[in-house]
């Protein structure tokens, strides 16, 4: 298989697993300000069905890629979503973070390079 398409299916299912929560969290903001009972805000909430979609997606996806990559070196990139959430939370919900977020971000990424970058 393609090396390249690999990579960015595993990115794909990065994005759909962060743009999942980022849904999560609307849903949630949204139930929070709404007045509907607590179940029926759950079910009729679009936000909620379509971050189970994605997570669908993302899950098929996933599978895919492990059919290619040895799971030791596709799990690491999913930490791409401790990444991508967090400052999701910055820029869309105007949430405040510190130098140790930022220094953890690094590190985190850090982390990703030496596990999966190999040597040609």
């Amino acid at each position: 298989m393609e090396t390249k398409l690999v990579y960015a299916a595993l990115l794909l299912a990065v994005a759909a697993n962060a743009v999942g929560q980022i849904l999560f969290k609307l849903s949630a903001d949204r139930i929070r300000e709404g007045s509907d009972g607590i179940l029926t805000a759950y079910f009729t909430s679009p936000y909620i069905w379509f971050a189970v979609a994605f997570y669908f997606g993302a899950s098929v996806v996933w599978v895919w890629v492990l059919q290619w990559l040895p799971i030791s070196t596709a799990y690491p990139v999913m930490s791409l979503v401790f990444v991508l959430v967090p400052l999701a939370g910055i820029f869309l919900f105007q949430e405040t973070q510190d130098l140790r977020f930022f220094l953890g971000v690094a590190m985190i990424v850090a982390g990703i390079l030496i596990v999966t970058v190999r040597a040609p």
